[in-house]
C-alpha cells in the first residue's frame, strides 16, 4: 500500500521504528505516526527537530519499556511526548540496548558510552553511567548486545570485537577479522537474532557468528550462496525469517538449517614433493638426502559446503616448535632448509562455520644427515683425533728428551769449557807464575852474592804483562755479554791495532759500518780471536812487514782477510810457522770453516766461517 503524508514531502528518506508507537526518522527530525488512519492517508506529528544537527539520525531502536532510542552526534530517547538527549560530540552509527535496559553507543572517534534512563515521572532523566576511550580501535561503525550480555562492536578496518562488562569494567573476550573468516574487516551493521546469533553486514556480504564452547564460528551466508553483494541491514520477523537489505534489493533467509548427516570431511595430503628437485615426489621410504630439504605439502579437505570457510594449520614435530601455525585459508605448506632428522607433520583442518569437527592428518619423513655428520665419519674423526693426540704426545716426549739431551750436551760443553779454562790457566798462567817464581829465587840468590838483578826484574815485568793480557782474554771469552759478532770484531780490531803498533807495524782494519745482529758463543769468539792473534804474531815474528791490512765483511759467513807486505813464505808446504799454522787450521775447522794462506807480494790469509752454527 502507498501512504501519503498530506502536508508536505519529507526532506529525507524516512526510517520507521516501532516502539510504544510508530516513529519516522527523517534527517534531523523525529515524527510520530498517528494511530488513526484516514483511508490511505496518515498524519505525522513532529516530536523533535535538531536544526544544529548536520548528520541526521542514523539508527533507531526501542528499549524494553517501549521508548524510542536513536543516535546521530547525540543520543536521543523519546518517552511518549518527552524527549531526553545527551551529546556524544562525534558521529555514531548505531545504538543498542542490553538486558538491563542500558543504552550502548560507540562513536567513530573510538569512544564507548553507556547510558541509563532512570527515575519516575518528572524525575526521570538520561544519565551517563560511564565512558571509555580507545577500548575499541579502527573507527567503530556498529554495535549490538547479545542475550548473554556480550557487547559486539564492528569497526571500519579492524573487524569485529567481542566485549563483556563486569560491573562497569570492560573485559576483552575476542577479536575477529578476515583471518578468522569474516567476509571483510569493515562491519557496517550488527544484529542479534532470537537464537543469539550475531549477524555482521559488510560491503562484501553477510556473516553469521555464533559462540559455542568459548569458540567463535563464522559462516559466510551470502558467499556460500554465491551472492556477492554489499549488505546494508538485517532484521528478523516474528516467524524467524531474516530480511536482508542489500544494494541490489531485499533478500530473505531462513536461518533454520537442515540436519547434518554423519558424513565428516577427511583431511588428506594431496601433494608431497621436493621443491628444490623440480617438485619430484618424496621417495616411497620417505627418506630424503640432506640436500633434498626444501619440501612442499598440499592439503585438501573437501566439504562441498562453503569450502572458503576451511582453515588449515600445522605442527612439525622434530623442528623444536611446539605450537601450531596460525590458521590459513591456504592449504599449501612449505619448508626450506630443514635440518637432518626425523619429522612428523601434523595437519589440521578447521571449519569456521562449525558444521564439522576438526579433521586431522599426519605425515612422517626423515632427512638423512650428510656424510660428514654420519656416525662412521664421527668415529673416524675421533680415531684421527686420538691418533693426532698420540703423535702429539709422542712428539712432546721426544722433544722433552731432546731438550734433556741438549741440556746434558750443554752441561758437558760447560764442563769441557771449564776443563779448557783450567788447562789454559794451568798452561799459560801456571808457566808464567813458575817463571816469575824462578826469577824471584834467582834475584834472592844474586842479592846474597851481590850480583846485578836488573835483567831478572825486567823479565818479571814482561811475564806479568803477558799474564795480565792472557787473564783478560780468558775473562773476555767467558763473559756472555760479549756473545755478539760486533763485540768479537771490536775486541779483535782493538787488539790488532794495539799489538801491531807496539811492534812498529801500521795496521788498517776495514769493518762494515753496520753489522748484523748475530749471536756467537764463547768457543766461536775464542777460536776466531786466537786464530787472528796467531796470524798477527807470525807476521811480527817472521814476515818483516811494515804494513798489515785486515778486511772483514759479512754474508752468511764471516769473511776475514789478513794481508801483509812482508817477505812472504817461500814454501808454505814446508810449514815454516811450525805448529802455529796447524793450530789455526784446527781452530777454523772446528767451526766448520776454511783457512787458506797465499803468497802475493807478501802473505795473505783468508778465513771463512759460517755464522749459522
Amino acid at each position: 500500500r502507498e501512504y501519503i503524508y498530506p502536508q508536505e514531502k519529507l526532506p529525507y528518506l524516512a526510517k520507521i521504528v516501532v516502539a510504544n508507537t510508530k516513529y519516522f526518522l527523517s534527517g534531523t527530525s523525529i515524527f510520530r505516526w498517528n494511530a488513526k488512519p484516514d483511508g490511505n492517508r496518515y498524519t505525522l506529528t513532529l516530536l523533535y527537530n535538531d536544526s544544529a544537527n548536520r548528520i541526521g539520525f542514523n539508527h533507531g531502536t526501542n528499549d524494553g519499556q517501549g521508548n524510542l532510542v536513536t543516535v546521530s552526534d547525540k543520543l536521543v530517547v523519546s518517552n511518549g511526548d518527552k524527549i531526553f538527549s545527551a551529546p556524544l560530540n562525534y558521529m555514531a552509527d548505531q545504538v543498542t540496548v542490553d538486558t538491563r535496559n542500558r543504552f550502548w553507543v560507540t562513536t567513530r572517534s573510538n569512544k564507548l558510552f553507556v547510558y541509563e534512563l532512570s527515575g519516575e515521572g518528572e524525575q526521570k532523566k538520561l544519565s551517563l553511567l560511564r565512558s571509555y576511550n580507545n577500548v575499541i580501535k579502527g573507527s567503530p561503525r556498529s554495535i549490538v548486545v547479545d542475550n548473554t550480555g556480550n557487547i559486539w562492536v564492528g569497526t571500519r578496518d579492524q573487524g569485529l570485537y567481542c566485549l563483556n562488562m563486569k560491573e562497569l569494567d570492560i573485559l576483552f573476550i575476542g577479536h575477529l577479522s578476515t583471518v578468522n573468516g569474516l567476509s571483510e574487516n569493515f562491519v557496517k551493521y550488527l544484529f542479534c537474532d532470537r537464537d543469539n546469533n550475531i549477524w555482521a553486514c559488510t560491503p562484501s556480504g553477510l556473516d553469521k557468528i555464533r559462540v559455542s564452547d568459548a569458540n567463535f564460528h563464522i559462516e559466510n551466508i551470502t558467499k556460500s550462496n554465491n551472492l556477492f553483494l554489499p549488505i546494508l541491514k538485517i532484521q528478523q520477523a516474528k516467524n524467524g525469517l531474516l530480511w536482508i537489505l542489500s544494494t541490489a534489493g531485499i533478500i530473505t533467509y531462513d536461518p533454520l538449517q537442515p540436519e547434518m548427516i554423519e558424513w565428516k570431511p577427511q583431511l588428506a595430503f594431496s601433494k608431497v614433493a621436493i621443491s628444490n628437485a623440480g617438485n619430484k615426489p618424496i621417495p616411497v621410504d620417505h627418506e630424503l638426502r640432506y640436500f633434498q630439504n626444501n619440501l612442499v605439502f598440499q592439503l585438501s579437505a573437501p566439504t562441498y559446503i562453503d569450502e572458503k570457510q576451511t582453515r588449515f594449520s600445522y605442527l612439525l614435530i622434530g623442528s623444536g616448535t611446539e605450537t601450531w601455525s596460525a590458521p590459513s585459508a591456504d592449504g599449501s605448506i612449505n619448508f626450506v632448509n630443514l635440518s637432518p632428522g626425523a619429522y612428523t607433520l601434523k595437519a589440521k583442518a578447521t571449519f569456521l562455520h562449525g558444521r564439522y569437527p576438526d579433521a586431522l592428518a599426519s605425515y612422517s619423513f626423515t632427512v638423512l644427515p650428510p656424510w660428514w655428520q654420519t656416525w662412521w665419519f664421527k668415529l673416524s674423526l675421533c680415531l684421527l683425533v686420538i691418533g693426532l693426540a698420540f703423535l702429539g704426545l709422542r712428539y712432546y716426549i721426544n722433544r722433552k728428551l731432546e731438550l734433556q739431551r741438549l741440556m746434558l750436551e750443554k752441561k758437558r760443553a760447560v764442563e769441557q769449557e771449564r776443563t779448557r779454562i783450567a788447562t789454559d790457566m794451568h798452561d799459560d798462567l801456571g808457566a808464567g807464575l813458575s817463571r816469575i817464581r824462578f826469577l824471584s829465587e834467582a834475584i834472592g840468590m844474586k842479592k846474597q852474592q851481590h850480583l846485578p838483578i836488573e835483567e831478572e826484574i825486567s823479565s818479571i815485568r814482561t811475564y806479568s804483562h803477558e799474564m795480565i793480557d792472557k787473564m783478560g782474554e780468558i775473562v773476555w771469552a767467558l763473559n756472555e755479554k760479549n756473545d755478539t759478532l760486533s763485540d768479537l770484531l771490536s775486541y779483535t780490531r782493538s787488539y790488532a791495532v794495539e799489538y801491531l803498533e807496539q811492534n812498529g807495524i801500521y795496521c788498517d782494519v776495514e769493518v762494515p759500518e753496520e753489522l748484523p745482529e748475530y749471536t756467537v758463543n764463547g768457543e766461536f769468539r775464542r777460536n776466531i780471536y786466537l786464530t787472528i792473534k796467531e796470524s798477527l804474531h807470525n807476521i811480527v815474528k817472521h814476515a818483516q812487514a811494515t804494513n798489515v791490512t785486515i778486511h772483514i765483511w759479512i754474508t752468511d759467513w764471516l769473511n776475514i782477510q789478513i794481508r801483509d807486505n812482508g817477505k812472504g813464505i817461500s814454501d808454505i808446504s814446508a810449514n815454516t810457522y811450525g805448529n802455529g799454522l796447524a793450530n789455526m787450521r784446527m781452530r777454523i775447522t772446528t767451526l766448520n770453516g776454511h783457512l787458506e794462506m797465499v803468497n802475493d807480494n807478501g802473505t795473505q790469509i783468508n778465513i771463512r766461517v759460517p755464522l749459522n752454527i
